[in-house]
């Protein structure tokens, strides 16, 4: 949802002697926005310079003067958005030689809030760390670089479908009772960008 894309740059003159963190996202509805604000204030805190950038007004610029890299944006089909696979294959040799994590909204992440469903939210982690695998299958040489990856809920709603992306989640929601709403957890977010923080000074 082009209106909802959001961009934001550390202070140049704030910069010096700090390391400087790309925060690169794509989005489908607008939630992976909310949490790429979210990891940039927690960078912040910590003493880095963050950008916020929008994968694609920046898919054919050099990033590599950055210092550290996340990566994330929805999961749409079961995959990551192609736009963000193709700027991760683009930079995969700047993302093996510095650290990098990654960071998705996954509906698989709602259903933890699924009246019908059991389970932990380890197990969602799991099964949604699953639709990245045949992307590593890819680029063999990105998994065993990263810092981490982070898993989150996002959103639902119905107007952000097309037909078939409704009808499917429609039939997906009919099974677990899940209902239209927002899902994500900004707290969780702010969790996990403090738990990576420190390795990006490393």
């Amino acid at each position: 949802d082009l209106s909802t894309v959001v961009e934001k740059f550390g202070d140049p003159k704030d910069a010096a002697g700090k390391k400087r963190i790309l925060i690169a996202y794509n989005t489908k509805n607008g939630c992976s926005v909310d949490m790429g604000l979210k990891i940039r204030d927690v960078l912040m805190q910590h003493g880095y310079v963050a950008d916020l950038r929008y994968i694609p007004n920046i898919f054919n610029d050099d990033i590599s003067d950055y210092d550290g890299y996340i990566v994330g944006g929805a999961i749409y089909w079961s995959m990551f958005m192609r736009e963000t696979r193709e700027f991760l294959a683009k930079n995969i040799e700047i993302f093996k030689a510095k650290p990098t994590a990654l960071y998705m909204a996954c509906g698989k992440m709602c259903n933890e809030f699924a009246p019908k469903l059991t389970g932990d939210e380890a197990k969602w982690r799991r099964l949604s760390l699953d639709y990245l695998e045949p992307m590593f299958g890819t680029m063999p040489d990105l998994k065993p670089n990263l810092i981490d990856i982070g898993t989150f809920a996002g959103n639902i709603y119905f107007k952000y479908m097309n037909l078939p992306e409704f009808m499917m989640m429609g039939l997906q929601m009919f099974r677990t009772g899940l209902k239209q709403g927002t899902y994500q957890d900004l707290d969780k977010v702010a969790k996990w960008a403090n738990e990576i923080a420190p390795k990006f000074s490393k």
